[in-house]
């Protein structure tokens, strides 16, 4: 037996490995991935010692410094790789690279020739720092050959204008790129990111100082995501510091809100003067919002996000703001509910009436989602938009989600294409939402971005959303200037404009300003007319503010074009970062030491781990391990994966994957109480004429072990985990039994004994059983799992066993003790008898092979732990019957299992 299982377990092995290696060598999608720190002191793999930013917001214009601070504590050069973001809004115009006492000022290339300029530099052995944008709000920051012992000094500018909405000023610093999910297969994705585990603090340290000069009295400060520290050297002044024990704080956005005396939204006109160009700005406060009397019935699809990064906090914040979403509805109002995650779930195939009826069922098909799988957020936006539309009610798609996808193109070039059906609002949930995505959805699809990072901003956002919905403040916006040239005017049409906040416009002017702005538009189905008199409302700004939110704004529409027209270049944009001197898609910051410092042209490539944002699970990463340094890719056992990145680390779905196969070892103790061997199977083997009354049973104490293979291929789908788990089992279980058959039957009497009955006369029959049986099965156990953690959950099981009785060691003894001589006449057959005249004695010894079925109801808990390893703890009820007639066992048991299981994604 034992040899058996030794060549069973050798094949299975085998074959594992080499599915291993066919997986390794398919083609995988590029993907997130964990951080493991290697313990190699001879390399640094951590070079970001730290990250500082110093703001000065002065009116509505925010002046941004980032300091970034790298070290290499370790014994090689190396050439360090940070991937950061930044506000959507933002116009990078500088950066400058200290090593020592040397500063270097970057200059501003076209993108592929500052990536030249870069590479040769440090394939020179020079110090050499590139800021590269890979997405609006996703920066790159390489620094190349950082010399054992270095600290190297890197500092990037940014100014952006800070609108407010409803009287309140936002300034949004943001600390971490979340994880994106992609299906891309480019080596050189930026989705591909080593992360630390969740609830890990960052590897850097992260600081913040706000100097806020607002022209008028300050009323209220406020700050949800951080602590931090306040003084007013005047009322019209604040100076604004992070608390010290926030140092750690750098994996969630830093999010700081104030209003000013009154909260109200002043109009004024900006203008900058330069020596070849002028650059103007107004800021039109927007009529008081009525509630509107009448408003038209609409239909309502929610999209919702339930993939593994909203697993946890943030699929529970999105519950809630579903629920305060569904408060808002009316009557008449209809809507429809689409979950998306690798798939999708629709609760009706129509939409349905906001009743309360139905609002509860689209509530509970909700709660009963958990969050993992991928993110096909597209997808999911197709599903929800071929969803038949009701005559005669205006539809709103309502997105749902963390944006962490790497698809905004697609998903704002699919919006545009369909923004006659419908418009489009995004409601961003986490700590470190992927704004970009937020935002461009609400700006593609004609509506409004809300970030929820609280479950405390729920009741206001879904205030705003149904404010928004029913009263636009101003439609059919034009904007005329009378008395003034003017030129490259942004946006050069003007959207409808949902929320109390000022009309923004940018431009260039040449003539004198004089005269006036006029503006004409829509409200509350009335046409309005504002003359703005240019010399009442102008102000001076002798700085470069006005002149790279223009650039950024132009670029930024650009940007769009370009990108939904999968242009891979545009020369506008190129001219409009040169001649601007900012980062755009297109073109980047390149500083070069003249130095030559690494003499040997040798290093490491270190990628700097990101911190998973605060509340997310590493549900939103697939299970691939990187080594510290870079120097390799550590996979776990989890190979590959269909589609991977954020949103793919269930632990039954990891990447993306839609199933897994597991393969482990079980070990089963097992003890209790059972019936077995039916009495009259053994009185059958006696003469006819000596018969116990047929159905006689008795309770044996059993006890044994379980050892086997096992393999289970888990199926995930967006409600729960449904697994098929099979085993190939040796057991062996001993029974011993000794019972005194009188007690069970007391008619007991013996008859037809060669023709006469015999009187049963102090008759004491006693039957010893023994048995140690050994048995080979296979087992089919269908489980379903209720996972509430991110560590595992508990499941039920049912499991049926068929197999071999390999081995029957099987002794009996009958002995019947009596004062009645005429036992010594009886007569047995196929049986060894031996008396002594007032004991019978029957003993008999075989052993068989035969055909045995088992059931195995259980529960357990499991646990996922690192790399692809499962963890089952279980216990349960085992039922074991044989189909042999003549030793039918009918074993039962108690048992308590311990599992252990690799997986592999297919």
């Amino acid at each position: 037996m034992k040899n058996y299982i030794s060549i069973l377990l050798a094949l299975i092995l085998c074959t594992l490995a080499a599915m291993a290696d066919k997986q390794e060598n398919s083609d995988k999608t590029e993907s997130p991935y964990f951080y493991v720190n290697s313990g190699d002191s001879s390399l640094e793999a951590l070079p970001l010692l730290a990250t500082f930013a110093d703001i000065k917001i002065l009116g509505t214009i925010a002046d941004v410094t980032v300091h970034q601070t790298y070290v290499n504590r370790g014994k090689s050069p190396i050439e360090a790789t940070y991937m950061f973001p930044a506000s959507t809004r933002a116009a990078v115009y500088g950066m400058t690279m200290q090593i020592a006492e040397r500063i270097l000022k970057a200059e501003i290339q076209e993108k592929k020739k500052a990536r030249q300029t870069y590479e040769t530099a440090r394939n020179e052995g020079k110090s050499a720092s590139l800021l590269e944008q890979i997405k609006p709000n996703m920066f790159q920051m390489s620094v190349a050959n950082i010399m054992p012992g270095d600290t190297i000094y890197v500092e990037l500018k940014y100014t952006e204008l800070l609108v407010p909405t409803e009287g309140e000023y936002e300034f949004a610093y943001p600390t971490v790129v979340g994880p994106r999910y992609t299906t891309s297969k480019d080596p050189n994705n930026p989705s591909k990111q080593p992360y630390t585990h969740s609830g890990e603090k960052p590897t850097y340290k992260f600081g913040l100082k706000i100097r806020l000069t607002a022209g008028m009295p300050i009323d209220e400060i406020k700050c949800q995501t951080h602590e931090i520290r306040i003084e007013h050297p005047e009322n019209y002044i604040a100076d604004i510091y992070l608390d010290p024990k926030e140092e750690d704080g750098g994996n969630r956005d830093f999010i700081l809100k104030y209003r000013l005396s009154g909260s109200k939204i002043e109009t004024g006109l900006i203008l900058q003067e330069g020596r070849k160009e002028n650059f103007f700005m107004l800021m039109l406060q927007p009529p008081k919002r009525i509630e509107a009397k009448e408003v038209a019935p609409r239909e309502y699809i929610f999209l919702v996000d339930i993939s593994g990064s909203m697993h946890g906090y943030p699929l529970d914040k999105a519950k809630i703001m579903m629920e305060k979403l569904f408060d808002g509805f009316r009557p008449d109002d209809f809507f429809n509910v689409v979950l998306f995650s690798g798939s999708t779930i629709q609760f009706s195939q129509n939409s349905v009436a906001a009743t309360s009826d139905n609002i509860k069922d689209a509530l509970k098909l909700l709660n009963t989602q958990m969050g993992a799988g991928g993110t096909e957020m597209l997808n999911g936006i197709k599903r929800a938009m071929s969803i038949p539309q009701m005559q005669g009610y205006a539809r709103t798609l309502v997105i749902i989600t963390d944006g962490f996808v790497d698809c905004e193109p697609e998903i704002f070039d699919f919006i545009h294409n369909h923004l006659g059906e419908s418009n489009f609002f995004s409601f961003g949930i986490g700590t470190s939402v992927n704004r970009m995505l937020m935002e461009g959805i609400a700006r593609v699809g004609l509506g409004e971005p809300f970030i929820i990072q609280a479950a405390s901003d729920a009741d206001k956002a879904a205030e705003r959303f149904y404010k928004y919905i029913s009263s636009p403040i101003l439609t059919n916006i034009s904007v005329k200037f009378d008395g003034f040239d003017v030129e490259d005017v942004e946006p050069p049409t003007i959207p409808d404009l949902f929320a109390e906040r000022p009309l923004i416009i940018h431009g260039k002017w040449h003539t004198p300003m004089s005269g006036k702005i006029i503006v004409n538009g829509t409200y509350a189905g009335t046409d309005i007319h504002v003359d703005i008199p240019v010399k009442q409302f102008e102000t001076h700004d002798t700085g470069a503010a006005l002149r790279n939110l223009w650039a950024r704004t132009k670029i930024s529409r650009l940007s769009d074009i370009a990108i939904m027209k999968k242009r891979e270049t545009d020369n506008e944009v190129v001219d409009l970062g040169i001649k601007y001197n900012l980062l755009t898609q297109y073109t980047s910051f390149v500083a070069v030491d003249y130095e030559v410092r690494n003499n040997e042209l040798k290093f490491i490539k270190v990628q700097q781990p990101l911190p998973l944002p605060e509340g997310v699970s590493d549900y939103a990463i697939g299970n691939s391990v990187m080594i510290s340094g870079g120097i390799a890719n550590s996979k776990s056992f989890y190979i590959g994966g269909r589609s991977s990145g954020s949103g793919g680390s269930n632990p039954l779905d990891p990447g993306g994957a839609r199933e897994v196969f597991y393969l482990g070892i079980d070990f089963e103790i097992k003890s209790g109480t059972g019936k077995s061997f039916n009495s009259h199977s053994f009185f059958r083997t006696l003469d006819n004429n000596f018969k116990l009354s047929d159905g006689s049973k008795y309770s044996i104490n059993s006890h044994g072990y379980t050892i086997g293979i096992n393999y289970n291929l888990s199926k995930f789908d967006e409600r729960s985990n449904f697994n098929v788990f099979s085993s190939i089992e040796y057991s062996s279980v001993a029974t011993d039994a000794t019972i005194d058959i009188s007690d069970i039957n007391t008619k007991f009497s013996l008859i037809n004994f060669k023709g006469r009955e015999p009187a049963a006369k102090n008759i004491t029959p006693q039957l010893n059983k023994k048995a140690d049986i050994s048995f080979l099965t296979f087992g089919l156990e269908p489980r379903l799992d209720f996972f509430k953690s991110d560590f595992g959950g508990l499941g039920i099981s049912f499991g049926i066993h068929p197999g071999l009785m390999l081995k029957n060691n099987y002794e009996e003894k009958f002995l019947l003790n009596s004062t009645d001589t005429s036992l010594k006449f009886f007569q047995y057959k196929n049986s060894t008898v031996s008396q002594d005249g007032k004991t019978l004695l029957y003993q008999k010894t075989e052993g068989s092979t035969h055909f045995i079925i088992g059931f195995k109801p259980g529960i357990y808990y499991e646990m996922f732990l690192k790399s692809g390893l499962r963890l089952n703890i279980g216990f349960g009820y085992d039922y074991s019957l044989s189909a042999s007639e003549a030793q039918r066992l009918n074993q039962q048991n108690y048992f308590f299992r311990f599992r252990i299981n690799y997986g592999l994604a297919f």
